[in-house]
């Protein structure tokens, strides 16, 4: 109780950065938001539906999450064990089973107080998983996030000591024998009673893409020790690497014997792969405002007030070359146009051909050539889209002369 008091303090009592980096869908082996097997406290942006498959050795887990309001979340599993025992003698061969788990959230992280949960596993199955747990999760600043939690039924066999709800009652001591049968029927006399246990962990976000995790875990897989593997330590050590906005890999060391897999796969409906359809108007095509000498400051404005980061900027003769990162429009020709509606107000009017490149993590990818007067004639015609792609050039980007960069983009690598 002593160590779980002093985390929960320090928990509470330490300010950090709120939701500082977007740690993606770290979901766990269960499916459900966590580290590698142990639950966190955080949810996931409202109506966020995922599919996760995880392994290891004798262990296969298919789970569907859900985020069904902003403040709960429900995960159901399929699962596959092999060499099992009940009894510490008799070995079964396989057991396959279902398992349906809720988390609700409880509080959210604010500056000197901790996201909090309450979550129930395998309430209509067969109890294999049957556990409960109270966690809380909180950010030391951007990339750090740690957690620790108190568990019980399966998350209480390890370190497991008297049920702090006792205080409620000695009902609370014991964990009553559970009768699920096929499963499918709902076991709640048991629910936060027996012995309970503190589990815990830290992730870092390494990279933007790049998730390490370590976490010290309460479930002593009592069924499987011993018999499908040998479980030498509590402590797991994994990585997960963000394949892109919606794939994750992650691989995990356990129990120091174990190496496990894991793939999530996983939809924001708030931000659909093709754009939402309900973008902001772009800006309009105008007379320059501005002189040369501030024309890469005005510019750099604009873009950012439309979402579009300027790399840089050269003016030479009636042309400017101009490199943007974009990572606002899921289609690239809406940043090219909204990106040369900014230059026709932003540098000077004898400035004739726009040629625009794509940048993507620092490196040119395509470019776009268009003329400012095809822009004034064509800013309100019926089929302005389809004419101005006719009097365009695009192509992958050209090698040139460099484009000077803006200050501070790219900093130098510092510890």
């Amino acid at each position: 109780m002593r160590i779980l008091f002093t985390c929960l303090v320090g928990l509470f009592a330490w300010p950090a950065a709120v939701g500082a980096q977007d740690l993606g869908y770290p979901l766990n082996s269960y499916g459900q938001p966590g580290l590698i097997d142990m639950p966190g406290a955080w949810m996931e942006p409202d109506g966020t539906l995922g599919y996760t498959y995880s392994t290891f050795r004798n262990t296969t887990r298919n789970a569907l999450f859900f985020q069904v309001t902003p403040w709960l979340s429900g995960v159901f599993r399929y699962s596959h064990f092999q060499d099992l025992s009940f009894d510490g003698v008799t070995t079964a061969d396989f057991l396959f089973d279902r398992t349906l788990s809720f988390s609700v959230r409880v509080a959210e992280e604010g500056d000197l107080r901790p996201a909090i949960a309450l979550g129930v596993n395998d309430i209509l199955g067969t109890g294999f998983d049957q556990s409960e747990y109270l966690v809380a999760s909180k950010h030391f600043g951007p990339d750090i996030r740690a957690t620790v939690g108190l568990g019980w039924g399966r998350l209480a066999g390890v370190g497991g000591f008297t049920n702090p709800l006792t205080v409620f009652g000695d009902q609370f001591a014991t964990r009553p024998p559970i009768d699920f049968g096929l499963g499918g029927t709902p076991e709640l006399n048991g629910l936060f009673h027996g012995d309970a246990a503190v589990f815990g962990g830290i992730e870092w976000q390494a990279t933007p893409d790049l998730r390490l995790i370590a976490e010290y875990s309460s479930d002593a897989y009592p069924n499987q020790d011993g018999f499908s593997f040998e479980r030498r330590s509590p402590v797991n050590l994994g990585a997960s690497y963000a394949v892109n906005d919606h794939l994750t890999v992650s691989g995990h060391y356990r129990f120091g014997s174990e190496l496990g897999v894991q793939l999530t796969y996983a939809l924001d409906p708030a931000r659909p792969p093709a754009g939402s359809g309900f973008d902001t108007a772009p800006p309009l095509v105008r007379a320059p405002a501005g002189e040369a000498s501030t024309a890469r400051e005005q510019t750099r404005r604009a873009l950012a007030d439309t979402g579009i980061t300027l790399h840089g900027l050269t003016l030479e003769g009636d042309t400017a070359r101009v490199s943007v990162e974009n990572r606002t429009y899921a289609v690239a020709a809406q940043a090219v146009g909204r990106t040369a509606r900014v230059l026709t107000a932003t540098l000077p009017a004898t400035i004739e051909r726009f040629e625009i490149v794509l940048v993507e993590r620092g490196m040119p990818v395509s470019q776009s050539a268009l003329r400012r007067s095809d822009l004034e004639d064509l800013e309100f015609a019926l089929d302005g889209a389809s004419a101005i792609g006719v009097r365009s050039l695009r192509g992958d980007a050209a090698d040139g002369p460099a484009i000077p960069r803006v200050d501070g983009l790219y900093p130098r690598f510092d510890w």
